[in-house]
């Protein structure tokens, strides 16, 4: 006999049936799990809903505004190519040509590159780029809610948290950062981003609910009832360590945002703040003060879990007014949605495999060649070639006069380019023999084997101008005008 089966004071004592026991355990495993399955899938479903619009709606539609999303894309395209050419994927020469980029003084996103991978190499770089923003505007979501849970009991305080962080406005190798190739120096963002104190306040035209007037800075709104709310509970919840720390947190995030010298009505005033001594220290002092409200925004959402914890505890009519509380503080915060798109202007020439039947040395000179037209961005272009071809333009940041530059170099030639093409001036209507020869000594000295003129508003002056440098037309193919065999010339 069994010890189960021994008689008790009352006779045999009944086995448990297996069967219910393991379903009780069955049960209460999957309720301890559904949580952390039910918050990733919501933050997703959140995430895929605010930025619909931009996605699988074409193969040149990205989330977001048009400008800086090309090097992205650009880098999402570089990091499998480098690869399985066996190139350093931290450096290239296939943008500001021949003199080449150090990547890790740029926004280049190496790791996310990696990760995306074979998304780029299946579907092209614009779709991981597009995926990109939705993971990661839905794992900021979840990684938050997973921190908030630290200090909360509940699913749905977690959860507020959490949501709040997703919506909220906003190392490799050191050797290459410090003593690698074409470093720049010097504060590479100089000093206009940084937050006003009326940009934690005043909403701009990325809220619903927006301010009569939008402001640069719109990465640190808070919003007046939500910053009540933070400071109301910092007092009455200070002795919980949890509140104290995020409180802190938060507190020098938005002093930190407001960079080296406090700026009223657009312009920087005399008066010192605490940001102004690592603003001079190296590396660091090329960090954008505004951005470090992304911890801010972190140490907001523990504070307001921790209300929605306490008020959860209170009883329903309490509760219902916190709640109300809460849900008050927070619209503010609610995005204009659906979240904007852009469609980006993409020739036919780039991705139709006419590109592939460039030249595989030397570089290709592309138009517009200014710094920034979010419109037209060629290394954009590139990427979406397959890097077909190399190019002396991007948007990248280079040594230069001062320490740094940022875009192209601007030799006579490319003087001439940026004039004509991206400032409107007439082009020429003849070029003297010393100009001619300066002309072409700076494509000799970039290597140039091909001249693309890509669409612009001054598409047709650059146009007339290459012909009358290279003393023929060009090709019109795919949206572009090309020069081919311009190396002949040259040399």
């Amino acid at each position: 006999m069994s010890a189960r089966d021994a008689p008790g004071p009352g006779g045999p004592i009944a086995p448990t049936p297996p069967s219910d026991a393991a379903g009780s355990a069955g049960n209460r495993g999957l309720r301890r799990r559904a949580p952390s399955v039910l918050a990733p899938v919501t933050y997703l479903a959140l995430a895929l809903a605010a930025l619909w619009p931009g996605l699988f709606t074409g193969h040149d539609t990205i989330v977001g505004n048009a400008g800086d999303p090309s090097l992205s894309i650009w880098a999402l395209q570089w990091m499998p190519f480098a690869l399985g050419h066996h190139l350093n994927p931290l450096f290239t020469d296939y943008l500001h040509y021949p003199g080449g980029v150090n990547l890790m003084w740029n926004s280049s996103i190496l790791f996310p590159s990696l990760v995306l991978a074979p998304i780029t190499l299946l579907a092209g770089p614009i779709v991981a780029y597009n995926v990109l923003t939705v993971v990661s505007m839905s794992l900021s979501g979840w990684v938050a809610f997973l921190a908030v849970r630290r200090y909360t009991r509940r699913f749905l305080s977690a959860a507020v948290g959490g949501l709040l962080y997703e919506f909220s406005p906003f190392m490799y190798p050191l050797y290459l950062l410090l003593l690698g190739p074409q470093r720049p120096s010097g504060a590479l963002q100089g000093y206009g981003f940084v937050a006003r104190p009326t940009s934690f306040v005043i909403p701009t035209d990325l809220q619903l609910f927006s301010g009569p007037s939008a402001v640069f800075d719109s990465s640190v709104y808070i919003g007046v009832p939500l910053l009540i709310l933070a400071v109301v509970v910092a007092i009455r919840m200070r002795r919980r360590p949890a509140v104290l720390a995020a409180a802190i947190t938060l507190l020098c995030a938005m002093v930190l945002a407001l960079g080296g010298r406090l700026t009223l009505h657009g312009a920087a005033t005399r008066i010192p703040l605490p940001w102004l001594i690592p603003e001079h220290l190296p590396i660091i002092g090329s960090l954008l003060p505004v951005r470090l409200m992304v911890a801010g925004y972190l140490a907001l959402a523990v504070i307001v879990a921790i209300f929605v914890e306490r008020v959860l505890e209170e009883p329903i009519g309490r509760r219902a007014g916190g709640l109300a509380i809460v849900a008050v503080a927070l619209v503010p915060l609610i995005p204009t949605l659906p979240i904007a798109s852009a469609q980006l202007t993409i020739p036919a020439f780039f991705t139709d495999g006419a590109a592939q039947r460039l030249p595989s040395t030397g570089s290709v000179l592309m138009t517009p060649y200014g710094k920034f037209f979010p419109d037209y961005p060629p290394e954009l272009w590139e990427a979406v070639s397959g890097m077909a071809f190399k190019s002396q333009l991007g948007i990248v940041y280079t040594p230069g006069p001062g320490g740094h530059l940022v875009g192209p170099e601007m030799d006579p030639l490319g003087q001439e380019l940026n004039a004509v093409g991206d400032l409107g001036t007439p082009a020429p209507a003849t070029l003297s023999a010393g100009v001619r020869a300066t002309y072409l000594a700076d494509m000799r000295a970039q290597d140039v084997t091909t001249v693309i003129v890509g669409p612009s508003e001054g598409a047709a002056q650059v146009t007339r101008l290459m012909t009358e440098l290279l003393g023929r037309p060009g090709i019109s193919t795919g949206g572009v005008t090309v020069w081919y065999g311009v190396g002949a010339l040259t040399g």
